[in-house]
C-alpha cells in the first residue's frame, strides 16, 4: 500500500457539517462541479508530506495522541479557497468568506 501523505483528526459533530457539506455540493453541482465520490468525513488537515523519509516518526506521534481529545471550538466563519498545485508545493487563495449568525 502507498506511505500517507496526508495526515488528518476526524471532528464529531451533530451533523451540521455534514448538513453544510450537501449544500455547498447541491449549489456546486448546478454550477457545472461534479458531485464527490467518496463519503464525506469531516476532519482537521494536520499536514502533509511530501517524502517518507520520517514517516516512521510521524506515524510513531500519531499513534501517540490516536485517543486525545483535542478540544472543542466555535466556528464563526467558512472560507472557500481555491488550490493550485505546484511542483514547490500547493498554492492557496481565498475565494470567498462567510460569517455565521
Amino acid at each position: 500500500s502507498k506511505a500517507p501523505r496526508v495526515f488528518w483528526v476526524g471532528i464529531e459533530e451533530e451533523g451540521i457539517l455534514e448538513r453544510i457539506q450537501f449544500q455547498v455540493e447541491e449549489e456546486m453541482e448546478k454550477l457545472g462541479f461534479p458531485k464527490e465520490q467518496r463519503k464525506f468525513h469531516p476532519h482537521l488537515t494536520l499536514g502533509r508530506v511530501k517524502t517518507s523519509s520520517n514517516l516512521r516518526g510521524i506515524l510513531d506521534l500519531l499513534e501517540k495522541y490516536k485517543e486525545k481529545t483535542l478540544g472543542e471550538m466555535e466556528v464563526k466563519k467558512m472560507t472557500f479557497f481555491r488550490s493550485v498545485l505546484k511542483p514547490t508545493g500547493a498554492e492557496y487563495s481565498v475565494l470567498s468568506e462567510f460569517e455565521f449568525k
